[in-house]
C-alpha cells in the first residue's frame, strides 16, 4: 500500500474512532438525562401525593372550623389555642409552596427532555457518520 493511501486509510480509522468516542459520550449523557428525569418523576409524584394530602387535611380543617361554633367537649378543645380555633395557618403559603416546587420540577424535567432530545439527533448524525466511514474504509480495500 502506497504510504498517501496508508495515510488516507489511517485518517479514516482516526475520524471513526473518535466519532465512536463521541457517540459513546453522548449516549452516556442521554443515559445520564434518563436517571436524572426518573429520579424527578419520582420526586415529583411525592410532592404531588403531599400536595394531595394538604388538600384532603385542609378540607376537612375548614369543615371543622365552620362547625366550631356547634363543638362542646374534648374535640373542640384539642383545637382550641388560647380560647380560639387556630385558623392562623397559612394554608395558601404552604400550597403556593408546594406549586412551585411542582412547577420547578416539571420545568426541570422539561429541560432534561429537551436537551436529551438534541443528543438524540446528535446521536443519529453520529451513528450516519460511524457507518460512513466504515464503508468508507471497507471501500478502501476493494
Amino acid at each position: 500500500m502506497a504510504e498517501k493511501d496508508m495515510n488516507e486509510y489511517n485518517k479514516l480509522v482516526r475520524q471513526r474512532k473518535n466519532a465512536r468516542s463521541q457517540y459513546k459520550a453522548c449516549n452516556d449523557r442521554i443515559e445520564n438525562y434518563n436517571y436524572l428525569i426518573k429520579r424527578l418523576n419520582n420526586a415529583k409524584e411525592k410532592v404531588a401525593e403531599q400536595k394531595r394530602i394538604f388538600k384532603t387535611i385542609n378540607k376537612e380543617d375548614k369543615k371543622i372550623y365552620k362547625e366550631k361554633y356547634d363543638w362542646e367537649g374534648q374535640k373542640y378543645n384539642s383545637f382550641k389555642i388560647k380560647g380560639e380555633v387556630a385558623t392562623d395557618f397559612n394554608d395558601d403559603y404552604y400550597k403556593n409552596t408546594l406549586d412551585y416546587v411542582l412547577d420547578s420540577i416539571n420545568n426541570e424535567i422539561t429541560r432534561l427532555q429537551n436537551e436529551r432530545m438534541e443528543d438524540y439527533g446528535l446521536l443519529g448524525r453520529l451513528g450516519s457518520k460511524i457507518n460512513s466511514l466504515g464503508t468508507k474504509i471497507e471501500n478502501f480495500f476493494n
